[in-house]
């Protein structure tokens, strides 16, 4: 398909060759080219994060380095409920790899 979300198009090119006419053999008969509508779900809404947080599929992640804040589990709940947000859940093995590159870099800047 020619888009992840929001439409797109995929096209088929069919030829007759297999087997090929042969003998005074008559072509294919249909369209040698098919073009199908696909992917029509809508895309994601574009989140706009506040400065130091950062974006990734339509969220917004803020990263706390938890030896400098030395919140408690109960504290960061509260403070992310303040930032009308949640503690994160992780969903897919994509967003796991997003987060843990975000940590590489934070502890590489250390």
């Amino acid at each position: 398909c020619s888009s992840s979300c929001g439409g797109g198009v995929k096209n088929r090119v069919r030829t007759c060759t297999n087997p090929t006419p042969a003998e005074g053999g008559n072509y294919c008969v249909g369209d040698a080219l098919e073009c199908v509508k696909c992917r029509d779900r809508s895309c994601p809404a574009m989140a706009f994060c506040d400065y130091g947080w950062n974006h990734y599929y339509g969220s917004c992640y803020l990263f706390v380095d938890s030896i400098q804040s030395s919140r408690s589990w109960t504290d960061a709940q509260a403070f992310c409920e303040s930032a009308s947000s949640s503690l994160i859940h992780i969903d897919d093995w994509k967003e796991f790899k997003f987060i843990q590159g975000v940590l590489l870099q934070v502890h590489e800047k250390r």
